[in-house]
């Protein structure tokens, strides 16, 4: 089960620490620690979905182990196409993952797409540069929550359908 309380209780927590700031810099400094803290939890979150998932079927702990090494481990991010149908394919099928696709609410599978790469390109510019001088754009707390909330809705949807179908 995809669990949310700590990340959405981090969220808030962050988003209260930006609205009241003691330093011109910190607002700034909480929206980029909001943007990273939620996409350390979707890449955490799509690896024990997909484990979950493969754990459910597979019960020698060596093949799950194997799987681990082979599959998950050496993917670092959760880009929706490079990322995270990559190893849905690895663990399910490409044709499970078709039917997935179009069966699913097309919304919420569009959305978290679009939540999942948009992300995934402001956390690999945030991780990449440090503040200084000019200041850059970064979401708000506010924005990210709004984010976490449409991608855990597209995750929830993944998760209800494939563990219909397998």
């Amino acid at each position: 089960m995809i669990v949310k309380s700590h990340i959405e209780s981090n969220l808030k927590e962050i988003e209260r620490r930006y609205n009241k700031p003691r330093t011109r810099k910190e607002p700034l400094y909480f929206s980029k620690l909001a943007i990273l803290e939620l996409c350390g939890w979707l890449e955490i979150s799509i690896d024990e979905l997909i484990c979950r998932a493969v754990r459910s079927k597979v019960g020698d702990p060596r093949v799950m182990s194997v799987f681990e090494s082979d599959v998950v481990d050496p993917i670092y991010g959760f880009h929706y196409k490079k990322h995270f149908r990559k190893m849905l394919c690895s663990a399910i099928g490409e044709i499970t993952v078709q039917d997935i696709e179009k069966s699913m609410d097309q919304l919420k599978r569009q959305r978290l797409e679009s939540e999942l790469n948009t992300l995934y390109k402001n956390r690999n510019t945030l991780a990449h540069t440090y503040l200084k001088g000019i200041t850059p754009n970064v979401d708000a707390p506010s924005r990210t929550i709004a984010r976490f909330r449409l991608a855990y809705t597209g995750l929830k949807e993944f998760e209800r359908e494939i563990f219909k179908r397998i």
